[in-house]
């Protein structure tokens, strides 16, 4: 944050009342005393003992630890194989939030969108998932093209409303492939300058 500050006293010196690199300023001041204050917070918290109190807090963080079991495939922040209700087909989705009754709200990963399942709409991802080899792919090359799945084609048999759906995730799609493209060819126009 100190080198960010530098920076834009720096470009101060040149546009001195310009009203966003002054609160740009302010607002970095402002981490920077956060972040030495909880700095100084958590040195004098490591050198104090900790009360009964703490400690029986910590013995069931602990606890909670030990139960937690992190194998589990449909833990909170796991990505799974999920329904998506507008087709019945098996998307990849992360697990947001576990509810009672045994439902599990996910989100759709490249969607964002949301559904409450049952544990028998979901499904354990496997090690050569299609889509897990896409999501790979994407992380080593963010500019990575998505596919379009077969199965957002548009059915004779489809109602209107599942219809506008499919359209809708397709123009998605190919809007964050536009995007992405765009990107690109700016960051390498950018690198060859």
């Amino acid at each position: 944050y100190k080198e960010q500050l530098s920076g834009v006293d720096e470009i101060l010196k040149t546009d001195p009342i310009n009203s966003e690199l002054l609160q740009l300023k302010a607002q970095l001041l402002d981490v920077i005393k956060l972040t030495q204050d909880l700095l100084t917070q958590a040195k004098e918290e490591t050198t104090t003992k900790p009360t009964s109190s703490t400690a029986s807090t910590k013995d069931a963080t602990k606890d909670d630890d030990n139960n937690n079991n992190n194998d589990d495939p449909f833990a909170v922040g796991k990505t799974v194989q999920a329904i998506w209700s507008g087709d019945n087909e098996w998307y990849p989705a992360t697990i947001s939030e576990i509810l009672l009754g045994g439902e599990f709200k996910v989100v759709f990963d490249g969607y964002g969108d949301e559904e409450v399942l049952t544990r028998e709409q979901l499904k354990e991802l496997e090690q050569d998932d299609k889509a897990n080899k896409a999501k790979r792919k994407r992380e080593e090359d963010p500019y990575a093209q998505l596919p379009v799945p077969s199965s957002l084609k548009v059915l004779p048999t489809d109602s209107e409303a599942v219809r506008e759906k499919k359209r809708k995730r397709v123009k998605a799609i190919k809007s964050t492939n536009r995007l992405r493209r765009l990107e690109k060819e700016k960051n390498g126009r950018a690198n060859n300058w």
